[in-house]
């Protein structure tokens, strides 16, 4: 018998990485630098390893996030 698990997508499980990210550099007051893949895992509520999973290092990660924080300023 198959079982049905509420399962989030890997499209949905990046996109809640980033959200939390993006609330984090938002609360350090835009300074990524105090952000730590320990905290967003945190956030997210999430696993490290699924951090490192969907994203190549925390520099890319963060990179996508000010993009997005400026792209919401404009």
């Amino acid at each position: 018998m198959k079982q049905n698990f509420d399962k989030n997508t890997d499209a949905d499980v990046k996109e809640s990485i980033i959200d939390a990210t993006t609330e984090l550099i938002r609360e350090s007051n835009g300074n990524p630098n105090q952000v730590t893949i320990r905290n967003i895992a945190h956030r997210a509520d999430v696993s490290i390893g699924l951090i490192n999973y969907h994203f190549e290092s925390k520099k890319i990660l963060i990179e996508i996030c000010v993009e997005r924080i400026i792209e919401q300023l404009l």
